[in-house]
């Protein structure tokens, strides 16, 4: 057996692994010799290795109707971006584009050509590369939502490889949000769980800790408040597209019907929100009181 082949096996085995051990095995590849240095414009898709629970931000399902549109694409057109990967050891992983890799595996699969997948390489630490899948997905193609964005941070925090302003910066979640998931790891972790039996699903950790720690039974009111506004964005998102900003009349007066007595309250803490220059007469005037929980 070769020493690519044994490198190949190890990346297949980091992809059935739990994301702890995952991490272990790919650090250890990772600081091996860059052998073959070679970096062909196409790989055959077999050949690109996917690591789910590491690279994958969006978690492991894959979105049927995301991919089948790309397969569309992929008929119609013959390639779609490239993927991006990343050499480790002698092996390939994927970094960006497990929607991509799934409709080329697909299409591939029923035409049986055989011309490879176009891809970029991807140059830097496992750190490095982790962060890079991270950022891949605040572009807009098909955006993360709050589970998402959430699940993928407690990943984060669970690795204990990246610093709170970075853990954030890479979810898409805030600062607060990464100090209560990491109250919440220390929780679990003194109750007696070995951190690679923690649960991947941050609601699923939240919930086992305010059982253990009834302390943790009220959520920061502020952090209760963003994840609640965001959910409620992602919901408009979804119905309303880019609408609402495109026409702020026609939003606001849409908004002014459905709030009726609330909207001159709405419109005076959305003033603060954005940094009105009035903000502070606006906080002294309206917001003397911390609302309640």
């Amino acid at each position: 057996m070769t020493e690519t082949t044994n490198h190949l096996d190890a990346l297949r085995e980091a992809s059935e692994a739990s994301m702890l051990e995952a991490v272990e095995i790919i650090a250890k590849l990772a600081d091996l010799p860059l052998c073959p240095t070679e970096e062909p414009p196409r790989l055959p898709w077999n050949a690109i290795v996917e690591v789910h629970s590491v690279f994958q931000v969006r978690g492991e399902a894959t979105d049927e109707r995301h991919a089948t549109a790309l397969f569309d694409v992929l008929k119609r057109e013959g390639d779609l971006k490239p993927l991006t990967v990343w050499r480790c050891g002698q092996g390939v992983i994927l970094i960006d584009g497990h929607h991509r890799l799934h409709a080329y595996r697909r299409f591939q699969g029923r035409t049986r050509i055989a011309e490879g997948v176009p891809v970029v390489w991807f140059k830097g630490s496992l750190d490095d590369a982790i962060e890079a899948a991270a950022e891949a997905n605040t572009e807009v193609k098909l955006p993360l939502n709050t589970q998402q964005r959430m699940s993928f941070g407690w990943r984060l925090v669970i690795m204990d490889r990246y610093s709170k302003k970075e853990t954030a910066k890479m979810a898409g979640i805030s600062e607060r949000t990464v100090a209560n998931m990491r109250g919440v790891r220390k929780t679990l972790e003194e109750s007696g769980i070995d951190r690679d039996d923690l649960p991947v699903s941050w609601w699923q950790a939240s919930r086992d800790a305010r059982h253990m720690d009834k302390s943790k039974d009220r959520l920061d009111y502020e952090e209760f408040k963003h994840e609640q506004a965001q959910k409620w964005a992602d919901a408009m998102a979804k119905t309303f597209s880019t609408r609402l900003a495109r026409s702020p009349e026609i939003a606001a007066l849409a908004l002014d019907i459905y709030l009726g007595g609330k909207a001159a309250e709405v419109a005076r803490l959305l003033l603060i929100e954005c940094g009105d220059p009035l903000r502070d007469q606006i906080e002294d005037e309206w917001l003397q009181d911390e609302p309640p929980f």
